[in-house]
């Protein structure tokens, strides 16, 4: 039953983990978890320490942060113990009394860990204890993920008592040393061969249960390498026959670090369960690294030696075989090796190379080199001598640079290479005879084919290119061709021309400038080029305009029209051209109107071939007047020939003044008495002709009065016929009413005996 936590057989368990989003600013972001948590394998003894590594590793190599957390508890019990899945936060376990996350197994220290993941603790308490560790993973400084997981810790009373293994050093001179810390220096080796001490061990585990398995160790403390002190043996057993165990440890010629000492310490490991006891020896070295006489050159010229030296050869010349010997000795007969490196550059890739002569001890033990050194100067496609001319080589000459680090002898060359100097191409056209030039015009007519041969060479025998490029545009969009023909020394090509409605795209222009350019293609020299311009004149042949004409009724159209509202339009528009062969396009092309009324009219573009002719339909109404009495339209039409060159067009305006409807009172015939006996004349009162109603003149009503002003007759028709029935004779007065105008009148109504007298 675990210990630590309230009613454990209720409480679930939950494995959490925080991944970062896949894609982060637009982009992918890629990461891999963690290799975590190895799982606990043994359990922890009542009052010994116990500890583990729980270091895992990031295939990113993001860094890790441990740490000890709550376990949490999630939303399973005893019932429900397959939830649904939720996102957090997620419930604690809640801890039994005197535990929690800084005491979750009690001890001395309780349990902990540190950033590193190192647990540890020496528990005071039996039973079975739950804890958590989370890993916190971070990139850059910024967390980008989290893992928990949950672990449980069996401690109990293991019965007896164990003791730790006892480690001593014993100096050459046969001194045991007292105490853990051993401080080593070039005074406890004299008289030794080498570097030794003895180490003993002793274990009183081994008389009590008769053997005891111990193995060894060594922990570097300011350097690298496990293998830098040797151990004789890394593992040994103890036994009641053979209470002490011994063992050499030897330290290295040559110290891992300088200028300081180097520390590192023995762990001996005994087999108890659950985690072995130790014992340490922590140990610091100071002793100098043996006497070393430092390598030498020697000076070609003095045959003086060197430590530091400069060569400076003036100028190689581009294609030679540069060679130098580099002599050089060590007076301690140490073995020696030389390091060539290019200051900026590549040594190998840019031809130098060092190799060496000989190598020997003389009569003295000392040691003596001799290296040659080697530049092939030689232009190739990875050594372009235009780009870099100047090379400083470094040498460095060493014995020992494990023992003797930075002590290398240094020499120094400075080298130049001189290239052959170049010389740039001519590039000459047959338009003039190939004579020399560098600019040439020609005139070219619409229709006619120019050819023409365009010839480069080189002075210097140098691979040519020859190209030809438009000033302002592209040679095969205005059909014109070219196709130069490299070659070694000489490069050619043919010009071909052809200036035709179907080579030349719309809107043409009759100026062109092309560039005819040939470059020569080297290597480690300065690539140079020659350029011939020709300017060209595009010359075309003449054009007749087109002409337009307007018809009305068959006769030629008089500006401006005059049109009454309601008067119907019919206008022949028609394009003839002289050149029977070119295209035409008839257009309306703007309607004017100064009151910016809408014009109702009938339209339809036209093309064709020598002629082409469309009609204009117009029908005035009242709304373009805009309550104005007349007013006046322009259209404007073009017909255009079409030809690829020198295109030309004729424009016509079209005037058309509209006009209210014309109104004539003069012809109505007023009325000023009538007779309704029935005898079949005069028998109504009405008032035939009147005008038809205008845009801004309508007929509106008629109203008839008695002689004392009472309205007995009203109507808004025109064609009003009032027969009076019902009304006594005598005089009344009626008026007619227009939008802009009326007419009064006196009637008189006549009945019976009187229409007789």
């Amino acid at each position: 039953m675990i210990s630590n936590i309230v009613q454990p057989g209720f409480t679930g368990q939950a494995f959490y983990l925080e991944f970062p989003a896949v894609v982060k600013d637009g982009v992918q972001f890629v990461n891999s978890s963690p290799i975590l948590f190895p799982p606990l394998s043994d359990f922890a003894r009542l009052g010994y320490p116990f500890f583990f590594d729980f270091r895992g590793t990031d295939p990113d190599g993001d860094s890790i942060v441990y740490s000890m957390a709550t376990p949490l508890a999630g939303w399973s019990d005893d019932v429900n113990y397959l939830p649904p899945s939720t996102p957090g936060p997620y419930p604690e376990v809640v801890w039994q009394q005197g535990y929690n996350k800084e005491s979750m197994v009690p001890g001395t220290p309780a349990l902990r860990i540190n950033k590193e993941g190192f647990l540890q603790v020496t528990p005071s308490r039996e039973g079975l204890f739950v804890f958590s560790v989370m890993a916190e993973e971070f990139r850059d400084g910024k967390k980008i993920g989290e893992v928990r997981r949950d672990f449980q810790m069996l401690v109990y009373n293991y019965m007896g008592e164990d003791f730790p293994p006892n480690l001593q050093a014993q100096k050459p001179n046969g001194q045991v040393v007292p105490g853990k810390l051993i401080q080593l220096t070039e005074a406890d080796f004299q008289g030794s061969s080498d570097r030794c001490l003895t180490l003993n061990v002793t274990d009183a585990d081994a008389q009590q249960e008769g053997s005891e398995r111990l193995s060894f160790r060594v922990v570097p403390q300011n350097f690298s390498g496990a293998d830098v002190v040797q151990l004789s043996v890394s593992s040994g057993v103890l036994s009641g026959n053979q209470q002490q165990l011994q063992l050499q440890m030897c330290l290295p010629e040559c110290p891992p670090v300088f200028g300081q000492p180097y520390r590192f310490n023995v762990v001996v490991y005994d087999d108890v369960c659950s985690v072995p006891m130790t014992d340490t020896l922590r140990f610091e070295v100071m002793i100098p690294p043996p006497a070393n006489a430092p390598a030498y050159f020697l000076n070609q010229t003095t045959r003086l030696p060197l430590r530091q030296g400069t060569h400076t050869y003036a100028t190689v010349a581009e294609g030679a075989v540069y060679e130098y010997v580099l002599e050089g000795f060590d007076a301690d007969g140490d073995n020696l090796e030389l390091f060539m490196s290019g200051q900026g550059f590549d040594a190998q890739a840019w031809g130098f190379s060092v190799s060496k002569l000989e190598e020997y001890l003389d009569g003295e033990g000392q040691r003596k080199v001799k290296y040659k050194l080697q530049w092939d100067a030689s232009c190739s496609s990875g050594r372009d001598f235009s780009q870099q001319s100047q090379f400083r080589l470094l040498f460095s000459l060493d014995d020992k640079p494990e023992c003797d680090p930075n002590n290398a002898a240094l020499y120094q060359f400075n080298f130049s290479i001189s290239v052959p100097a170049n010389s740039p191409p001519d590039v000459r056209a047959s338009l003039n005879n190939f004579q020399p030039a560098t600019n040439l015009s020609r005139t070219v007519a619409f229709g006619q084919t120019l050819s023409f041969d365009v010839r480069a060479t080189d002075p210097s025998l140098d691979p040519l290119q020859l190209r030809a490029v438009g000033a302002d545009f592209n040679l095969q969009d205005w059909g014109m061709s070219f196709q130069g023909n490299g070659g070694t020394g000489t490069a050619d090509g043919v010009f071909s021309w052809n200036p035709s409605c179907e080579s030349l795209p719309a809107n043409t222009r009759n100026d062109f400038t092309v560039y005819f350019i040939s470059d020569d293609v080297v290597q480690c020299k300065q690539p140079l080029s020659d350029t011939l311009k020709v300017h060209f004149t595009l010359t075309f042949p003449p054009n007749d305009a087109p002409l337009l004409l307007a018809e009305l009724g068959g006769s030629p159209v008089v500006a401006p029209l005059e049109l009454r509202v309601g008067q119907p339009l019919e206008v022949l528009l028609k394009g003839i051209d002289p050149n029977l062969t070119d295209g035409l396009q008839l257009t309306l092309v703007q309607v004017e109107t100064a009151s910016g009324a809408s014009i109702p009219y009938s339209w339809q573009d036209a093309s064709g071939q020598g002629s082409v002719s469309s009609l204009q339909g117009f029908v005035p109404t009242c709304d373009m007047l805009q309550g104005q009495a007349e007013a006046l339209f322009t259209f404007n039409f073009r017909v255009a020939d079409d030809p690829c060159f020198n295109g030309k067009e004729d424009l016509l305006t079209l005037e058309v003044l509209v006009r209210e409807q014309e109104q004539d009172f003069d012809r109505v015939r007023y009325v000023n008495v009538f007779t309704p006996n029935g005898d079949g004349y005069n028998q109504f009162f009405e008032i035939k002709n009147l005008p038809e109603d205008a845009c801004n003149n309508s007929f509106e009503y008629v109203r008839i009065y008695n002689r004392w002003g009472k309205l007995v007759y009203e109507s808004a028709d025109r064609n009003f016929k009032w027969d009076a029935e019902g009304f006594p004779a005598g005089t009344y007065y009626y008026l007619l009413k227009y939008t802009n105008s009326s007419y009064r009148s006196p009637l008189s109504l006549i009945l019976g005996d009187q229409a007789g007298q």
